[in-house]
C-alpha cells in the first residue's frame, strides 16, 4: 500500500516538474536581448563610465548581430558602434587597434568623431611610447571637438612626447600651460 501511495504521489509531481521545465523553452526573451537599442545604450553607458572591459563584449555582440547596418529604430548606427568598439580596443590594449582606428579616421564622414578618434589614437600611441605618432594624432585631433579635460591631458602628453624626443623648446610652453 505504501508503494502504491508513493507512485500515485510521484506521477503528478513528475508531470508538474516536466511542464515547468518545458515552459522555460517557450519563455519570452528579456528586453535587453530583444531590443538592440537598449543593449547599445547599456554598452554606451559603460563606455562613458570608463568600464571598457564591460562595454566591449556588449559592443561585439551588437556588431555580430547587426554588421554594417543600423538596428532597431536607428538610435545607434554602425558608425557609432565602430567608434566605441575601436576606442575600447585601444583602452584594453587589444592587438592592432591602431590600424583599425586609422582606417576609421580615413573613412568616417563625421569630423567631430574623426577628431575624437584621433585623440584616442594619440593617447594610445603615447601609452605605447610611439611619441612621433602621438604628436601626429594630437595635431590631427585639434582642440575644437575635445572636452576641456581632454585638451589638458593632450597638452601634457604632447609636452611629454616633445620632451622624450628631446625637443625641449616645443615641450616647455606646453608644460607651462598645464
Amino acid at each position: 500500500n505504501v508503494l502504491r501511495f508513493n507512485m500515485k504521489l510521484q506521477s503528478p509531481m513528475l508531470l508538474c516538474a516536466f511542464i515547468v521545465l518545458l515552459s522555460g523553452a517557450w519563455a519570452q526573451q528579456t528586453h535587453v536581448y530583444t531590443n538592440p537599442d537598449r543593449l547599445f545604450q547599456d554598452a554606451r553607458t559603460l563606455f562613458l563610465q570608463a568600464d571598457y572591459a564591460l562595454a566591449y563584449p556588449l559592443m561585439q555582440t551588437l556588431g555580430r548581430q547587426y554588421p554594417g547596418q543600423a538596428a532597431g529604430d536607428e538610435r545607434f548606427n554602425s558608425d557609432d558602434l565602430q567608434y566605441y568598439m575601436r576606442v575600447c580596443r585601444m583602452k584594453l590594449m587589444q592587438p592592432e587597434p591602431a590600424k583599425e582606428a586609422e582606417a576609421y579616421i580615413q573613412t568616417i564622414n563625421n569630423r567631430p568623431r574623426a577628431d575624437l578618434m584621433s585623440y584616442h589614437l594619440a593617447h594610445y600611441s603615447f601609452t605605447t611610447d610611439d611619441f612621433n605618432a602621438a604628436l601626429k594624432y594630437f595635431d590631427k585631433a585639434g582642440e575644437d571637438n575635445l572636452s576641456s579635460e581632454q585638451v589638458e591631458e593632450a597638452k601634457f602628453e604632447k609636452a611629454y612626447c616633445y620632451f622624450n624626443l628631446k625637443k625641449f623648446g616645443e615641450a616647455m610652453p606646453l608644460f607651462n600651460d598645464v
